[in-house]
């Protein structure tokens, strides 16, 4: 295999993969030669071919991505989930300590690795029809809807979408899902610097021990990424927009790197 790329533990790198560059082709060569039986048991219980292919895409990508960090073959991977879902590396043991997150829209899969600390990532289409009025006045906190009644009419929808992805993210990042409800915890956004949470007394978390970024793919994807930073890091992200390859045998990504301090 390749040398394997440096992940710097001050850093979190987020590769995104447009599902309408994926060939069928090389989806279904993922099938073949990537999944596990129970990974491909998993994909053909999905009663719709967009939710088959988004599932192919996001767990192809993800081992795909693991194998640039560590000198292990993609069909090699084995993960487990927590209770609430969030998933994790089983095998094979790896020299940096890998920790991972995965997100899918039916226009992008994308995955987010960071070294030693929890991470998530969330992707959602902006142009989806959904009554976020209703999601955001009965399930936010107070603050957050107050904030949304505060903007244009034309930003109140992206604002909903950038707090949605922001809560999501962090979510994935604790790996309790919904049994956090999304009210425990609201986003504010200072003027010039990155979103900011503040959990309730009911959670122990620390918000100075958390980074957020937002940033958008054209035409629109709303990408929101959360990760842990204890002892005072400053943590940078990296965000790579990739394209699968097949080479023979080989599964390969090529990318364009984008850093956001």
């Amino acid at each position: 295999m390749e040398s394997c790329l440096a992940l710097p533990e001050n850093e979190v790198h987020v590769c995104h993969l447009p599902l309408g560059q994926v060939a069928q082709r090389d989806l279904e060569r993922c099938y073949d030669r990537l999944l596990t039986s129970e990974e491909r048991q998993r994909c053909e219980r999905f009663a719709f071919e967009r939710d088959r292919r988004q599932f192919l895409a996001g767990r192809s990508l993800l081992r795909i991505v693991l194998s640039q960090y560590a000198a292990i073959p993609p069909d090699l991977w084995r993960f487990r989930v927590n209770d609430y879902g969030k998933p994790s590396i089983e095998s094979p043991a790896t020299g940096p300590d890998l920790w991972f997150s995965v997100t899918h829209t039916s226009s992008v899969a994308a995955v987010a690795v960071a070294v030693g600390v929890q991470v998530g990532v969330d992707a959602e289409c902006v142009s989806r029809s959904t009554d976020w009025q209703t999601v955001a006045e009965n399930y936010f906190a107070p603050e957050e809807w107050s904030y949304l009644t505060s903007l244009s009419a034309a930003g109140q929808r992206a604002g909903f979408f950038q707090i949605w992805t922001l809560k999501e993210a962090l979510l994935k990042a604790l790996g309790k899902g919904l049994s956090i409800p999304l009210n425990a915890f609201r986003f504010e956004f200072p003027a010039g610097q990155p979103p900011q949470v503040h959990f309730s007394h009911a959670m122990p978390n620390r918000s100075d021990e958390w980074r957020f970024w937002l940033f958008t793919e054209p035409p629109d994807q709303q990408f929101a990424v959360a990760v842990e930073h204890p002892s005072g890091r400053s943590p940078m992200l990296v965000v790579n927009r990739a394209a699968l390859r097949f080479d023979q045998q080989t599964a390969s990504l090529g990318a364009l790197a984008t850093e956001f301090p």
